[in-house]
């Protein structure tokens, strides 16, 4: 079954959920290497804060 990443919205099998989202193998790679002073580091919070479970933390 494939999946869409709710980071980079590439659809794929390899993969994983986090709390309410899936992330390819991609993300979770760029995600884990990524030093926060990295320009791209601030896509992938912003990407991660679209998760339903963080908006539900939120309220």
């Amino acid at each position: 079954m494939e999946h869409r990443c709710g980071v980079c919205e590439s659809h794929g099998k390899d993969g994983f959920h986090l709390l309410s989202m899936w992330l390819c193998k991609d993300c979770e790679r760029a995600i884990v290497t990524l030093d926060v002073e990295d320009l791209e580091y601030d896509w992938y919070v912003q990407q991660l804060r679209k998760s339903k479970m963080n908006v539900l933390l939120a309220h």
